[in-house]
């Protein structure tokens, strides 16, 4: 099972709110074993599973400065996870 949520605090601001980064993990349907798959200041803007490759693709950028906001200096990013594995294959 595929899951976004707010996790993080990355403002160490003692609370997890819109500031803090969405994160992507994958929960086994009997809630036993998580595998986070993006880091802690990567915020997920767009998920996308592609059935006829078996691949996870996710957009989103690293919050460098870690302001809670996706500033000109904070490239985007695109991910490709292999959904067997949940491994990292590529990214651009």
């Amino acid at each position: 099972v595929a899951v976004l949520a707010r996790i993080h605090d990355t403002d160490k601001n003692g609370r997890i709110n819109l500031k803090d980064p969405v994160s992507l993990f994958m929960v086994s349907t009997d809630g036993s074993k998580e595998t986070f798959l993006t880091k802690d200041n990567f915020f997920v803007r767009i998920w996308e599973v592609n059935e006829q490759t078996g691949t996870l693709v996710v957009t989103g950028y690293y919050d460098t400065n870690l302001n809670g906001r996706h500033d000109n200096n904070e490239l985007n990013e695109v991910q490709m996870y292999d959904l067997k594995t949940l491994k990292l294959l590529y990214q651009y």
